[in-house]
């Protein structure tokens, strides 16, 4: 083998070198070109898919937005009251304030039951409450002021059971009276929009 020989042979190795990288290259080149082409196409879906989110979303807070605003409006008042501490004290405080006559009272923290599908379940957003047993004995004008004053002043409280009686005096009134106060989960705050 002489010198062009050689030549030939590196020049047709070098040639293969060179076309095997050009392969390489494009075959790289054309993978790249279908990955792009489907991270448009997901792209796309994803978009789709975020303005129907997004309508979505934009449908229930107008559909919710009434009790939206009527959440807000009670907020105050339930979370005001969180711990069963808090419950007893303000129900005291109204007692004391009106200075009734107080014959006896018990507290208690009652789990609220859902009246929903599940038996004995607890509801998620007032999963309890303290429920206040009273008997008060005073004047009559006086008590049922107090107790017409109760709602404006614990206004997220009810009055699930009342007795009235005569008194052992004169005007006297003798009330029996169960006041369930509301222990509310604190709501969470909603997370910024992505």
């Amino acid at each position: 083998m002489n010198n062009k020989h050689i030549a030939c042979l590196a020049i047709l190795f070098f040639c293969v070198v060179v076309a095997q990288g050009v392969s390489a290259v494009r075959l790289r080149a054309t993978s790249m070109q279908t990955a792009a082409q489907l991270a448009r196409q997901d792209a796309d879906t994803a978009s789709v898919s975020l303005q129907a989110q997004r309508a979505i979303l934009d449908d229930l807070k107008h559909k919710s937005a009434d009790l939206l605003d009527y959440l807000d409006v009670w907020e105050p008042h339930l979370s005001r009251l969180a711990t069963p501490e808090s419950g007893e004290i303000n129900v005291n405080a109204l007692v004391k304030e009106a200075g009734l006559i107080l014959l006896a009272q018990r507290f208690e923290v009652v789990p609220n039951k859902s009246g929903a599908s599940v038996p004995n379940a607890t509801d998620a957003t007032i999963p309890q409450f303290v429920r206040a047993h009273l008997t008060v004995e005073d004047d009559f004008i006086k008590t049922i002021n107090w107790l017409g004053d109760l709602e404006s002043k614990l206004p997220s409280a009810r009055v699930s059971s009342l007795a009235l009686a005569r008194g052992q005096s004169g005007n006297d009134l003798r009330m029996d009276l169960v006041v369930d106060v509301p222990l509310a989960v604190p709501r969470a705050t909603p997370s910024p929009t992505p």
